[in-house]
C-alpha cells in the first residue's frame, strides 16, 4: 500500500519547509511571509483536490492498497519484457553514440585521463533527457521484478543502471533513482520495521555516494566554503550529510529569493517545457517571450524546484 498523493505531496513539502527554518546554513534567507503563502497555496490546492475527492466519493482514502497479483501479472507479461528489451537497445544505442561522440565521461575526466569533459558539456541536448527517462523507466521495471523474483541478472542490471549517474557526476539524477527506488520498495514491500532498518541503511549508504559524488566534482571543503554552515562542521561527519542538506533546500531558497519578482503573465513558457531543450530556445525566440531574469542565491545551486515556471506566471493569480 501507498499513502494518498496528496497527503504525500503535504507531507514532503511540509517537512521541506520544517528543514528550511532550520537554516543550517547562512546561505538560507529568512521565509517571508509571501513565500509562506506561496508553498501553503501549494499545498493546499493538493488537499483541495483530495477534500473534493472525499465529499464526491464519500470515501477518506489514507492508503491504497495495490493488487500485487494483478501488477505482478503486467510486470512480467510479454507485452511488458518486449517494451524492456527495446528501451534497452534504445538506450544502449544512444549511450554508446554519446560516448563516442564525446569520446570520455565526466568521472574518467576527473581523474585526469583522457579528454577534459565536464558535467553540464556531456549529452546531446534534448535527446540526453530522454535518454535519462528512458534509463529510469529500464531500472523501475527491473527493480520491481527484482523485489518480486530476486534474480542476480537483475540485481547486476540495476547496479549497471546506478552507475551511469555516477560516471556522469550527476547528483540530480543519482537522487532521482535513488528516491524512485525507495518509495517503489515501500509500495511494493511494506512498512515493516525490518523494511524500515533496511530503508535507513540505504539512505545512509546514498548519502555517502551523493557525498563522495559532490566531493568529486568541487572537494569536501568547497562544500563547506559552499554550504556555508551555520556551525564549524565536523570532520567526523560525512560531507554528503552537508551535500545532501544543501540539495533539498536550496532549490527553495531560489524560490524565496525571487519571490517579489515581476511575472510576464505568459503561459507558452510552462508549456515549452514539454519540448525538448534543443527547440525550445528557438520557439520562445521566435515567439519572442522575454521570461524575467531569476536570480539565484548561488550560481552553483541552480535548482530552483518545480515552481520556478509556475511563480513565474500563475503566482500573481493565486
Amino acid at each position: 500500500m501507498i499513502l494518498n498523493p496528496a497527503l504525500l505531496y503535504a507531507s514532503l513539502w511540509t517537512l521541506l519547509l520544517f528543514l528550511y527554518s532550520l537554516r543550517f546554513s547562512d546561505l538560507l534567507l529568512p521565509l517571508s511571509t509571501d513565500a509562506f503563502l506561496f508553498f501553503s497555496a501549494s499545498i493546499s490546492m493538493f488537499l483541495l483536490g483530495y477534500i473534493l475527492f472525499i465529499i464526491i466519493s464519500k470515501k477518506c482514502l489514507i492508503y491504497i492498497k495495490l493488487n500485487h497479483e494483478i501488477y505482478k501479472e503486467w510486470i512480467f507479461s510479454r507485452h511488458t519484457t518486449k517494451v524492456l528489451s527495446i528501451l534497452t537497445k534504445v538506450l544502449i544505442v544512444g549511450l554508446i553514440t554519446e560516448l563516442i561522440y564525446f569520446q570520455n565521461v565526466p568521472l574518467v575526466s576527473l581523474l585526469g585521463i583522457g579528454k577534459i569533459i565536464r558535467y553540464t558539456e556531456f549529452g546531446f541536448p534534448g535527446i540526453h533527457g530522454l535518454l535519462n527517462a528512458t534509463l529510469l523507466v529500464i531500472i523501475t521495471i527491473l527493480f520491481v521484478r527484482h523485489l518480486y523474483k530476486p534474480s542476480k541478472l537483475n540485481f547486476t542490471l540495476i547496479l549497471l543502471a546506478f552507475s551511469w549517474p555516477i560516471l556522469l557526476v550527476t547528483r540530480q539524477l543519482f537522487l532521482t533513482i535513488a528516491v524512485q527506488l525507495i518509495f517503489l520498495y515501500i509500495l511494493i514491500k511494506g512498512a515493516s520495521f525490518k523494511g524500515f532498518v533496511k530503508i535507513i541503511l540505504m539512505i545512509f549508504g546514498l548519502i555517502f555516494i551523493f557525498g563522495y559524488i559532490g566531493d568529486l566534482r568541487s572537494g569536501r571543503d568547497g562544500i563547506i566554503a559552499l554550504a556555508r554552515p551555520t556551525i564549524e562542521y565536523p570532520d567526523y561527519l560525512p560531507s554528503g550529510l552537508l551535500w545532501a542538506y544543501i540539495y533539498i533546500v536550496s532549490p527553495l531558497n531560489n524560490v524565496v529569493n525571487n519571490v517579489n519578482i515581476t511575472p510576464y503573465y505568459a503561459p507558452i513558457g510552462t508549456i515549452s517545457g514539454l519540448i525538448p531543450s534543443f527547440a525550445r530556445n528557438y520557439l520562445i525566440e521566435l515567439l519572442g517571450i522575454s521570461p524575467p531574469a531569476w536570480e539565484l542565491v548561488n550560481e552553483t545551486l541552480n535548482v530552483s524546484s518545480m515552481h520556478e515556471k509556475f511563480f513565474n506566471r500563475l503566482w500573481p493569480f493565486l
